[in-house]
């Protein structure tokens, strides 16, 4: 396990809410217990040799580290804020009367609203809709929002671990190889327009387990652990089930409550880079900016000959784009998967890693699923091979003249993925890679 950075120096959110301890009454002669408490940032579940050179993410800092702390009637008792320089080892500690217990909750580089807001809301709103937090206002480089849990019986003086986790997922993008079966395609002039990570997530709860009986592990914050059968990424093996359904995500949110501070009290959409329902030919949806657009979008810059992969005049273009490009993404839940092929009408709303390219100067994607991302995780993608034509659609397939289609299941058990084949099969568009 990786020691945690923590940039901390004073505590400066002492007491946001302040209740009476629950524990033993503090008398003369009764014993004073101290529980220290000092914290490692959950390696990533990762692949094991890199053959990306997407430099250097150094996603494990901490600018901020929220410690909440509740009684056993489960009120919070205080909120404090650490933040400052860096450094290691022990950086909080409670000193309470012998056989005090006390639930932890430590949520690491929250914006100071929504830290706020996770305050005023009591442990019960934690496990509902009121303990969940807009992605987009707490998106970060390098900084990504990670939690952890830790229950503590002070029954003598102790020290506890706590294991930060992300929230958040990357994919790893090496390179666009064009390696069309229709040789005439290969002679046409293509470019890779973008690379886009659509229908993000941009809501998450906090903590999704049974509030504060749930203590220590990844399963307090991210739900039940279920085995997943989906292709692609999320395919063949056991992860988590965050607790909400993506496919009843749409449209905008509020936070709901009366506690909200002034600067949650817009509406959010529950998706970012939406395209569930995206029905025009040739529109891809990029409504992220700032950071978030540098979490999920990947240009080229077409006009001064970026992206170019493939070309009518040049014989010796290596068919080749680089990309080394770190994708980042809130994780979410996907109760069940649809097939990628549909009519404008019944599509399939997963998130996606969509290329969309130009073939002389006409507009086309391939949408890839990316079913069940999980949190603290990073995927590799070495290569997407461009082998037919594209959609006309960014979200999903249509089959030409009434053919039924059928999609490959890849059998995908790690973190790795030496190169995705898309795009459809033959002239008859009969099916798919």
């Amino acid at each position: 396990m990786k020691k945690l950075a923590l940039l901390m120096g004073v505590i400066f959110g002492v007491a946001s809410c302040v209740k009476e301890a629950s524990g033993p009454s503090l008398e003369m002669g009764n014993s004073i217990k101290t529980v220290s408490f000092s914290f490692n940032v959950k390696p990533q579940a990762d692949i094991e040799t890199r053959s990306i050179d997407i430099g250097t993410y150094q996603d494990d800092e901490i600018e901020r580290l929220d410690i909440y702390v509740y009684g056993e009637d489960k009120v919070l008792i205080e909120h404090v804020t650490l933040s400052g320089n860096a450094i290691d080892g022990e950086v909080y500690s409670e000193s309470l009367v012998e056989k005090s217990r006390r639930t932890y909750l430590f949520v690491a580089n929250l914006d100071a609203a929504c830290a706020e807001y996770l305050a005023q809301n009591t442990s019960d709103h934690l496990e509902n809709w009121y303990g969940y937090i807009p992605y987009s206002e707490n998106y970060k480089p390098n900084k990504p929002v990670m939690g952890g849990t830790a229950y503590a019986y002070f029954d003598s003086d102790k020290e506890v671990v706590v294991d930060l986790y992300r929230y958040v997922y990357r994919i790893e993008l090496g390179s666009i190889t064009a390696d069309f079966d229709d040789p005439e395609l290969m002679n046409k002039d293509i470019f890779v327009k973008r690379v886009v990570l659509t229908n993000v997530y941009n809501i998450f709860p906090v903590e999704n387990g049974s509030f504060p009986y749930s203590c220590g592990t990844a399963e307090s914050l991210f739900g039940d652990i279920w085995t997943f059968d989906f292709e692609l990424f999320g395919g063949g093996y056991e992860g988590y089930k965050p607790g909400y359904d993506a496919f009843a995500l749409s449209g905008t949110y509020d936070l709901g409550a009366s506690i909200v501070p002034d600067e949650l009290s817009g509406k959010y959409p529950y998706v970012l880079n939406s395209n569930q329902s995206v029905k025009d030919k040739g529109v891809l949806t990029v409504d992220v900016t700032g950071d978030l657009f540098e979490a999920t979008v990947h240009e080229f810059d077409n006009e001064n000959g970026e992206g170019r992969i493939c070309s009518s005049t040049d014989a010796s273009l290596s068919n080749v784009v680089t990309v080394n490009k770190a994708f980042y993404g809130m994780c979410g839940s996907v109760y069940y998967t649809r097939s990628i092929i549909w009519g404008i009408d019944n599509q399939d709303s997963t998130v996606k890693l969509v290329v969309e390219v130009s073939v002389d100067g006409q507009t086309y994607f391939y949408p890839i699923q990316v079913n069940y991302p999980q949190p603290n995780t990073v995927y590799q993608v070495q290569n997407i091979t461009l082998k037919g034509w594209g959609s006309e659609y960014c979200n999903f397939y249509t089959p030409n003249n009434d053919v039924s289609l059928s999609t490959k299941v890849l059998e995908w058990n790690n973190n790795m993925i030496e190169d995705i084949p898309v795009g459809y099969k033959g002239d008859s568009f009969s099916d798919i890679y």
